[in-house]
C-alpha cells in the first residue's frame, strides 16, 4: 500500500525538477504533478484513502507520470 510519505516523496521530486527545467510548459506540468501527489498524501492521511480515481490518472499522461519514479 502506498503511504502518504511515498506520495510526498513523489511531490518533492516534481518540485525539484520544476525548479531545474528551463521550459515554462514543463514547469507548469511538474507543479501540477506535485499538487496531485500532495493531494494524494493529504487524502491518505485524512481519509485513509490511497486510491487514485481514473479521471485523476487520465489528467497526467503516462510519460509525465514516470518522471516521479525515475
Amino acid at each position: 500500500m502506498t503511504t502518504a510519505k511515498d506520495y510526498r516523496s513523489h511531490a518533492k521530486k516534481c518540485f525539484v525538477r520544476a525548479q531545474e527545467t528551463d521550459s515554462e510548459e514543463s514547469r507548469l506540468a511538474l507543479l501540477g504533478m506535485a499538487n496531485y501527489w500532495m493531494d494524494a498524501a493529504m487524502r491518505t492521511e485524512c481519509l485513509g484513502d490511497s486510491r487514485v480515481e481514473p479521471e485523476q490518472q487520465a489528467a497526467y499522461p503516462a510519460p509525465l507520470m514516470q518522471c516521479v519514479f525515475a
